[in-house]
């Protein structure tokens, strides 16, 4: 169930930032997640309930909130060798 959260909050983010490129949107979804949960507990394998490794957390819990206002943000030219950081 994270593609509709994920493109609910990159909808969220287009319409809050309609400046901002598919990368620039991309860059805070990636670089504020956490590993903990809701409760600030670590995220848990609920099959052998035993503390999540990065295979069953993936890229960690989204954080809306954070997103919005990520502090770095990392963005592409239209060569995918260049990289700019703008903070």
């Amino acid at each position: 169930m994270a593609c509709p959260h994920v493109a609910g909050i990159a909808a969220l983010l287009k319409a809050t930032h309609s400046d901002w490129s598919s990368a620039a949107i991309h860059s805070p979804m990636m670089t504020t997640t956490d590993i903990r949960d809701d409760a600030n507990g670590g995220i848990m394998d609920m099959t052998a309930v035993v503390a999540g490794t990065p295979p069953d957390f993936g890229g960690g819990h989204v954080t809306p909130n954070k997103e919005m206002d990520p502090g770095l943000l990392m963005t592409f030219k239209s060569s995918t060798t260049s990289t700019i950081c703008v903070a």
